[in-house]
């Protein structure tokens, strides 16, 4: 147990005054000798301002301004400090081997924990370096066996402080503790008014006596409750190792109001108004904590069956972390916040998030699944992901989802560290999405076309910033749509037929659409832009400019396949991507010839 154990400095103190020799020792100079003492139980310095004893049995100690001395190498000079503490501590029990106090009180105690380089914790005794290698069941036996038995605890202003080997600290502030029981075999009640990184939180454990807390033999059973600003937390835990918290099952209940108020407990506060609610089976074994059976619902969201598992690592290792999430239907409007004002990411974005470095804090496997999704106009069935994230790398290396009608969405997402910032690469195939449902989730009109779409893309790109990313951007995608029909007055416009004035609109057959682009170094050039209807027949080809985030596209009909009265004049869009401008092509020199030899390639 990490704790500098004064309570048997105290009883080394009693035991002397028990006998007649040793009693005249501290009534004689009960300053020194007391320091003494508690230097030998702490195995750190102890100064002392001042000590009392008065009477025998119960034994009445009084004691002021105890500081124990901090680890050499440690960053203050003291790693425990208590302003006042009186104790009773009976006697008798003593000779038996047990320790009962009656009463006891401490005031103003501050305790810093932490390690150094090698992991070593400053509470061990001043040149202990070795590690203790204790099985994990000897180790809780000795820790409930030997606990003392403490009728009345009451601690007014303490703190705990925890430096983490990543620089953090942790802080638990304890304003008022009490812990009461009406004897050793009677329930024991303990009450916490305190604060975890500042976040007010109160504790309230009913747990079983100090008798079945020595009985290391059977589980000790506890009921706590923890109340916080923004999280309640409800357990009915049976631990072997209660000292510790450890080796235990419990039935768990957590609501959480704001999951970005409650990060504020990590020291990593952000804005996400989302309420969080999960009802579980929590386990810890030594280095592994979990979550199993878990069920619940986040913003609205139900989940079931779903596993959360976390594997602390060893000194300056990462820890591992696996999650299964399984949502029934899952709507992401609720999870994603509506942006005020839709901006563009600035170009000169830094990707630091992209980069993992070689020693993450957290080593990640993660999935999840939903058997239907909804996201604004998306909807999508039977989703599925998988992500990861090791050293130097993060990958979303498994996304699947019926989408877009009868789609099928395959997708892979991956960031390798480098040292010029991160390797990025994207794969996306779909495959006999409907094209009506692809317009409608894109808000345009979805009755002006029919049909089967089938998209492939595969880019890589690398940098730190956006603007990088863009620049360097290599690879290529492809777009087809089969056995669909089109917009009549679509495609005369595009061949500036005048029918387009008069006619009424409907939907003509389309045998064949495609485009093809392949970028490099951040230039798109569209290669080949093909469309085959029943209204005629198109080419075109152009330049998709990211790093100016640009398009220059030009469009020409075939006039062997247009009416009479269409003028078959080319076609230029042209500006930046997010809104681009239709206008009569004045240069078309380098166009694609819309002949059928140039549409041969369609399929």
């Amino acid at each position: 147990m990490k704790r500098v154990n004064l309570i048997w400095g105290l009883v080394a103190l009693s035991g002397v005054a028990m006998f007649g020799a040793g009693s005249a020792a501290i009534y004689s100079d009960p300053h020194i000798f007391s320091e003494k003492a508690l230097t030998y139980a702490a195995g750190h310095p102890v100064s002392l301002g001042e000590i009392h004893f008065t009477s025998l049995n119960p034994l009445h100690i009084e004691a002021d301004d105890i500081h124990v001395k901090n680890a050499p190498w440690d960053s203050q000079s003291d790693m425990l400090t208590i302003g006042h503490v009186s104790a009773d501590l009976k006697l008798t029990p003593l000779l038996v081997g047990k320790i009962k106090f009656i009463h006891m009180k401490m005031d103003d105690a501050n305790l810093l924990l932490e390690r150094d380089g090698n992991g070593v914790g400053n509470w061990r005794k001043e040149g202990d370096t070795k590690p203790h290698i204790v099985a994990p069941v000897t180790q809780a036996r000795r820790s409930r066996t030997h606990f003392p038995v403490i009728l009345n605890l009451a601690l007014h202003n303490g703190n705990i402080r925890f430096h983490t080997s990543g620089g953090a600290t942790l802080k638990i502030d304890l304003k008022n503790l009490v812990l009461q029981a009406d004897g050793e075999d009677q329930p024991i009640n303990l009450k916490v008014d305190g604060a975890y990184n500042d976040l007010p939180v109160n504790l309230d454990v009913h747990a079983q006596s100090f008798k079945a807390l020595h009985d290391s033999r059977k589980p000790f059973n506890a009921k706590i409750l923890v109340e916080g600003a923004t999280t309640s937390i409800v357990m009915n835990a049976d631990m072997m190792d209660p000292i510790n918290f450890d080796q235990f099952t419990a039935q768990m209940q957590v609501n959480v109001r704001n999951i970005g108020r409650m990060a504020a407990i990590f020291d990593a506060p952000f804005h996400w108004d989302v309420p969080l609610e999960v009802n579980s089976i929590f386990k810890r074994q030594g280095d592994v904590w979990s979550l199993s059976q878990a069920t619940g619902q986040i913003a609205g969201n139900q989940f079931d069956d779903s596993q959360l598992k976390l594997t602390e690592g060893a000194r300056k290792q990462s820890d591992s972390v696996q999650t299964a999430l399984n949502f029934e239907n899952l709507n992401l409007d609720a999870l994603i916040p509506e942006a005020k004002s839709p901006r563009p990411s600035p170009s000169n974005l830094e990707l630091s998030f992209l980069r993992v470095g070689d020693k993450p804090s957290i080593l990640l496997d993660a999935s999840a699944s939903a058997e239907k999704l909804s996201y604004k106009n998306l909807r999508a069935q039977n989703l599925k992901l998988h992500g990861t994230q090791k050293p130097g790398s993060m990958a979303l290396d498994n996304m699947s989802a019926n989408i877009f009608g009868a789609g099928i969405l395959q997708a892979n997402l991956a960031a390798e560290d480098i040292k010029e910032g991160s390797n990025v690469s994207i794969k996306l195939n779909l495959a006999h999405a409907d094209i009506k449902e692809i317009l409608q989730a894109l808000h345009t009109d979805n009755t002006i076309a029919t049909g089967s779409v089938n998209a492939d893309m595969q880019i890589k790109s690398a940098g730190q910033t956006l603007q990088q990313l863009k620049e360097t951007t290599n690879g290529h995608a492809v777009l087809s749509v089969t056995d669909g029909q089109i917009s009549r007055r679509m495609m005369q416009l595009a061949a500036t037929d005048v029918h387009a004035l008069f006619d009424q609109d409907r939907l003509v057959p389309i045998s064949c659409l495609k485009a093809e682009v392949n970028f490099k170094n951040g230039i798109g050039n569209l290669t080949s832009f093909v469309a085959k209807s029943a209204a005629g027949d198109f080419a075109g080809n152009g330049i998709i400019n990211l790093p100016q985030d640009t398009l220059d596209f030009k469009l020409k009909a075939n006039p062997k396949t247009t009416s009479f009265l269409a003028l078959d004049m080319p076609i230029q869009v042209k500006g930046k991507l997010d809104d681009p401008h239709t206008g009569l092509a004045a240069d078309t020199h380098q166009m694609i010839d819309a002949t059928p030899a140039s549409l041969s390639n369609c399929f």
